[in-house]
């Protein structure tokens, strides 16, 4: 009898076990399903317009959550200077273009490298580039 009792504890003790291992691993997986993923796609020069040189970026989120209030700051070391773009929501899958204009008055005529930033509050993407200022 107590030999019956100790297997059949047994059991239910893996049972258990194995029952908390697939909720722990679904958990996980659906955690990793609904991720935030933002990345720049191209970036390139556009024309000066009204004084300011415009640089076009594409921002698009291959995750398959929603992303709010991500923001692109351009960053050059070298001078000291940033921008910064206004927030922007991005569904997922979707893609987002949009130029940042760059005031020439402000900016050194020149060659820098420079940093540009793509983030939100679960999420993030960067790129260095070399910006042109003529």
């Amino acid at each position: 009898m107590i030999v019956m009792g100790v297997i059949r504890m047994k059991k239910l003790i893996m049972v258990l076990l194995t029952a908390l291992l697939i909720v722990s691993l679904s958990s996980i997986a659906s955690a990793y399903d609904s991720k935030q993923s933002l990345r720049f796609g191209k970036i390139r020069y556009g024309s000066v317009y009204d004084s300011n040189l415009e640089l076009h970026y594409n921002a698009r989120n291959d995750g398959s959550k929603n992303i709010d209030n991500a923001k692109v700051i351009l960053w050059v070391p070298e001078l000291d200077f940033y921008i910064r773009t206004s927030t922007f929501d991005l569904e997922k899958r979707e893609k987002h273009g949009q130029f940042l204009f760059l005031p020439q008055d402000e900016v050194k005529k020149g060659t820098y490298l420079a940093k540009m930033m793509l983030s939100s509050d679960h999420a993030k993407d960067s790129k260095w580039i070399w910006l042109v200022v003529e």
